[in-house]
């Protein structure tokens, strides 16, 4: 059983690989492409074995923004196509755990909703990309941060590293659309004084 589970993990790992190779194929080289891969592999599992799924997501998502910046990549388009990957490999290797497959499931739906819609949007007026890992984290982590506390009930420490990764999409995401703070402010203002 134990040899069929690596054996699983392994092809979920290639098949998560191709994903984001073939999301990148046409913008970058096929050799930077499988060297950010492989530093988003082993930084991903070590942060897997250190903090569960937040680690494996801060181990995949630091190392990209490393990566690009030395590289010149434009992070946002690297890290929307690293999305449906870090799902593949996150359902693979908590195959045995089925609410989590479950929540993981409901976040790749909604992602592709979103990476469908998103440019319709009227609140994200900029159309720009990064609004899928945006959406995705807040999706994936607000979910998870429920199950932790009334299910697993977990340590607090990873309840506060998941709500500062939520805190984080919502900037982004916030930054990513366009919006004026100034202007949604006096919106809101009018808003709260009108009734």
């Amino acid at each position: 059983m134990t040899l069929i589970l690596t054996i699983f993990k392994v092809l979920a790992i290639i098949l998560a690989s191709f994903v984001f190779w073939r999301n990148l194929k046409e913008d970058y080289s096929d050799e930077e492409i499988f060297s950010v891969s492989i530093l988003i592999f082993i930084f991903s599992f070590l942060g897997e074995r250190v903090f569960s799924l937040q680690g494996a997501f801060l181990g995949a998502i630091f190392p990209l923004a490393f990566f690009s910046r030395i590289k010149k990549w434009d992070f946002w388009l690297a890290a929307d196509a690293l999305v449906f990957p870090l799902l593949i490999a996150g359902a693979a290797f908590n195959f045995q755990e089925p609410l989590k497959i479950f929540l993981l499931a409901i976040v790749g739906f909604l992602g592709w909703w979103a990476k469908e819609n998103y440019r319709s949007f009227s609140w994200y007026k900029s159309g720009k990309v990064g609004f899928l890992i945006c959406f995705s984290t807040l999706s994936f982590f607000s979910l998870f941060l429920i199950l932790e506390i009334f299910i697993y009930k977990v340590l607090y420490l990873r309840i506060f590293i998941d709500l500062g990764i939520i805190g984080g999409a919502i900037f982004f995401l916030y930054l990513r659309s366009g919006r004026d703070i100034y202007q949604d402010r006096l919106n809101l203002l009018k808003k709260i004084k009108h009734g």
